[in-house]
């Protein structure tokens, strides 16, 4: 980096940081989240302590329309509209490190990169795959779930919605180990484990190796998690961040979030505001066409559909189809700018787009306008500052030659009309 020196100057750190750092690294997350790029977002329903989120939702309709013979109109209805609360997230937080040698030697032209493009393209691409997964996910945090458990550091695990359990399983990845009983709430509600447990290495899709004993670690059934990712019961801070597949569902989200179902909102309590699932009791079913068609028949009551999200192995069995038609394969649709093939619909025409983090077998109906991410500041990536002796953002580790930086997103996904939002799983990929 050209302006080191200045990067070393806590007077122009601020200005560094949010000049050139803070728009590199919106870049990196744009790129490799379609989800976090596409949902627009919104601080100006936070409330002043950055806890909560107040977002309106529309329950039902009024019925106050109809023919009359004598000459009145019909009784006016007061619409349900409800007032939810969402609690924001610590979505993520991330550290920076830097070695003082390092970055002596950066100022003197002694190393061929400087240490900060370095850490921050690695550190990046970690945090928008988090990230991007929080966004696809339940918001329990749930990594895998133990299958087998020996004397030895090596695990077999499965998850709900891959088959490469080991998606988001990277090498020195720290976990936590929580019981069954914890996540249903009938057990103690502590972790199983002091989270210095780490991978070392991934096997293949359902195996991976700890540094620790996994008799040690957890027993059958239990689930991993980032650590202190897990949370014991929804709150403001705590845990993650909802996703699609807590907010596409026709059940509460499961724990920590289904104690108050999604929202607040029970499902027993509000049974039409659930989204649409089509299921085939987990066996995989060829790709139909009509499958679609009647998602979109049922979602369109509610909300036009802009993109339908698709796993890469959806995508191509669609693929295939299209292929028997000469004139149908490159027939391209745009969603923000992302290829995707053209599904037509009522002479619409919409993308049909691959995302590595849909779960497998699935397509993903999206109202874009139905979603929110809502945040607490329009600078969505927040540096810590003003604090130690400096008061800039790069912080002097004590007693050590070294420096660091510290960040956050805070940040929850809600919706205002889950009914908008419709599911197809079990569909059998190229």
């Amino acid at each position: 980096m050209a302006e080191l020196d200045e990067f070393l100057n806590i007077d122009d750190q601020k200005e560094l940081f949010n000049e050139f750092v803070t728009p590199e690294v919106e870049i990196q997350l744009r790129g490799r989240s379609k989800l976090w790029d596409m949902i627009r977002k919104d601080w100006k329903h936070t409330d002043v302590e950055g806890l909560y989120a107040k977002q309106k939702v529309a329950l039902e309709a009024p019925q106050s329309t109809g023919a009359s013979y004598d000459d009145k109109y019909p009784d006016s209805q007061i619409v349900d509209v409800n007032k939810v609360i969402l609690y924001i997230k610590r979505a993520e937080m991330f550290s920076l490190g830097f070695s003082g040698f390092a970055l002596e030697a950066a100022r003197r032209d002694g190393v061929t990169m400087p240490p900060w493009e370095l850490e921050h393209d690695l550190l990046f691409l970690t945090m928008s795959e988090d990230l991007s997964r929080q966004l696809m996910m339940d918001g329990s945090g749930r990594l895998c779930q133990l299958v087998t458990c020996g004397a030895d550091p090596t695990t077999d695990v499965k998850n709900a919605f891959f088959a490469d359990a080991t998606k988001f399983l990277k090498k020195k990845r720290r976990l936590e180990v929580h019981t069954l009983a914890d996540i249903i709430g009938a057990g103690k509600a502590v972790s199983s484990y002091d989270g210095t447990l780490k991978v070392a290495s991934v096997t293949d899709a359902d195996t991976f190796e700890l540094n620790a004993n996994c008799s040690v670690s957890g027993d059958v059934d239990d689930y991993y998690f980032n650590h202190k990712a897990y949370a014991v019961a929804e709150g403001a801070g705590l845990g993650e961040m909802m996703g699609l597949m807590g907010i596409i569902s026709d059940a509460n989200p499961p724990q920590p979030n289904s104690t108050y179902g999604l929202q607040q909102l029970k499902v027993a309590d509000y049974p039409e505001w659930v989204a649409k699932v089509d299921s085939n009791g987990g066996t995989p079913r060829d790709f139909e066409e009509s499958l679609f068609i009647k998602m979109l028949n049922h979602i369109s009551s509610f909300a036009d559909t802009d993109v339908i999200l698709v796993s890469e192995g959806v995508y191509n069995s669609y693929y295939k189809i299209l292929r028997q038609f000469v004139s149908l394969p490159n027939a391209k649709a745009l969603w923000g700018g992302w290829d995707g093939i053209a599904f037509i619909y009522n002479g619409k025409r919409i993308p049909m787009v691959s995302d590595k983090f849909v779960p497998d077998g699935c397509a993903l109906f999206i109202s874009q306008k139905d979603l929110i991410i809502h945040v607490m500041t329009p600078d969505i990536l927040t540096w810590e500052s003003g604090f130690g002796s400096g008061g800039g953002y790069l912080q002097k580790v004590a007693d050590y030659n070294r420096y660091k930086a510290e960040g956050h997103i805070f940040a929850n996904m809600g919706t205002h009309r889950r009914n908008a939002f419709g599911i197809i799983k079990d569909i059998k990929e190229a």
